[in-house]
């Protein structure tokens, strides 16, 4: 019976799913719990989910967009557990993905998704082709398939952009037994039945599937029920498991979930996709809801770990101008949002569940980071690695609640997009030539220094005080900028991220490191 109790399934909620045709309470009867002694674990990722995309609030009071969505089932599981106000990721899918998966910060992994080289819209910067991961034997699923567990992925895989096995880990290759629907493709082509979620333009995009055309169930519902039939099998031969439900949604193409639709109305002026915007979160969060009676059905719930995670900040890009605050504000009060370096491309909702291990109805504001899910979850299982190479943090140090540990407290974080970002409808102030502009920046003790690429420019922020970002004070704090530079710097260095910084087209001269460009910065 002690592991039993010990026995623990790691539900990391990155996302959120709907599931509007799934019967989540007809009874498996021929499950019997699972007892077994390694923990399961189970990861739910959400994609594009911005932090202001749920009804759970990640800050002291809700906003207006908090009141708009609809997803009771998180708030159920942060009732169950602790609610993670300053979490953060990369602020684009494939780098975030790959951290996930590898525990490495996107400046050491240095995997951003093209293979080639690739150049901006306006011809001022050539981007050399990115990394790929190296060593799938280190990849989570690989990790704790090694140790007995039966390892599923279910929904996108996306860690790399239309490679290919000879380029890149598959799933299979990462480790996991089964994959439902998992490629290097970054959407889905369609939700909808009818289309075959997109196979019928594009034959085999989205394969494990094909049984859920007739049924007219869309992908959320059916990536849901799919994954926790291949779980269920685990847990009828007492096998520990590794589910990672990586959600498409709730990415584009941004179509309804047409049982949610109707809960949602417009305000005048906003994009007519922003009630099929808001159908997929409740629909997703109808996937967890699923997950969670699965999990109590079968007796396992005590023994779970629930984390609930997106990829990257929430989407701006091609929801128009409208927003229930200011134009563009729909990650408010944070800034801009999916592939910034402000606050709106890495800020993102989280919740932590864990009966008996993590507390109860808690809110912590550790600054965790999406590679510390890695971390978190081996430690969980009993796997321990002394590689030097893993960048993600445990969380278990702060389950009980009380207090924030001094080696969260001191982190400092570090975000790259070192490539540039492409959209419509968006007209932000980091809305470059055409797309959002390639930047890295870090974050130490509340300040945040932005290194924006384009004019090899610098913006410091002082996030306690202005959360926002509205108020640049690099000039009146040039020592503190100075520091940050410096630290900036020694990071890109030590991980070699000259092989992939932008290139001047016209003098074919890599972009300044840190260092150098801020004393070029200052003197202006």
């Amino acid at each position: 019976m002690k592991n039993f109790f010990k026995a623990l399934l790691v539900v990391i909620a990155i996302s959120l799913t709907g599931c509007n045709q799934i019967d989540s309470k007809k009874a498996d009867h021929e499950v019997a719990s699972n007892k077994a002694e390694k923990p399961n674990v189970i990861i739910f990722l959400v994609d594009d989910l911005g932090v202001n995309d749920t009804s759970l609030a990640m800050s002291k009071s809700k906003t207006l967009y908090n009141k708009r969505y609809k997803t009771p089932s998180l708030e159920k599981m942060a009732e169950q557990g602790m609610t993670l106000t300053n979490a953060r990721t990369n602020a684009i899918c494939v780098p975030s993905r790959v951290s996930l998966l590898t525990g490495q910060n996107f400046l050491r992994h240095q995997v951003k998704g093209d293979i080639v080289p690739t150049g901006s819209k306006s011809g001022i910067f050539a981007f050399p082709p990115a990394k790929v991961i190296d060593k799938p034997q280190n990849m989570l699923p690989a990790l704790l398939k090694g140790q007995g567990y039966f390892t599923v992925h279910a929904g996108k895989y996306h860690v790399c952009h239309h490679c290919s096995k000879e380029t890149s880990p598959t799933p299979s290759m990462a480790g996991f037994d089964v994959n439902i629907g998992g490629s290097f493709y970054g959407g889905p082509g369609s939700y909808q039945p009818v289309d075959e979620y997109g196979n019928v333009k594009q034959p085999g995009r989205l394969k494990g599937l094909e049984s859920y055309y007739e049924r007219n169930m869309h992908l959320t519902d059916a990536l849901t029920e799919e994954a926790m039939n291949a779980a269920k099998d685990a847990v009828k031969r007492q096998q520990p498991f590794f589910l990672y439900l990586a959600h498409y949604a709730v990415h584009t193409p941004i179509q309804p979930h047409n049982k949610y639709l109707k809960n949602y109305t417009l305000t005048e002026g906003e994009n007519a996709q922003e009630t099929q915007y808001a159908s997929m979160i409740e629909g997703v969060d109808a996937s967890l809801a699923y997950v969670m009676d699965k999990l109590e059905q079968w007796d396992i719930a005590n023994n779970t770990m629930v984390i609930f995670y997106s990829d990257n900040g929430g989407r701006v890009l091609g929801r128009g101008k409208k927003t229930l605050y200011g134009d563009w504000q729909f990650n408010f009060p944070y800034r801009s949002g999916k592939a910034s370096n402000y606050e709106g491309g890495n800020r993102v909702p989280a919740v932590i569940k864990w009966p008996g291990h993590v507390a109860k109805n808690v809110t912590n504001e550790a600054p965790v980071m999406i590679e510390d899910i890695y971390r978190t979850v081996i430690s969980a299982a009993g796997i321990k690695t002394d590689r030097e190479d893993v960048d993600g943090m445990d969380w278990s140090t702060f389950f009980d609640g009380k207090k924030i540990p001094p080696v969260f407290e001191n982190r400092a974080q570090y975000f790259t997009m070192p490539y540039h970002f492409e959209g419509q409808y968006y007209n932000g102030d980091d809305f470059i030539e055409g797309g959002v502009e390639p930047a890295v920046s870090v974050i130490h003790n509340n300040w945040k220094l932005i290194y924006f690429f384009t004019d090899e420019r610098f913006e410091l922020y002082q996030l306690k005080s202005d959360p926002s970002e509205q108020h640049n004070v690099v000039k009146e704090q040039p020592n503190k900028a100075h520091r940050l530079a410096d630290m900036l710097n020694e990071e890109l260095v030590k991980h070699s991220f000259n092989d992939i910084m932008p290139v001047y087209s016209k003098s074919k001269k890599s972009v300044n490191f840190p260092t150098e460009a801020y004393k070029k910065f200052s003197m202006r």
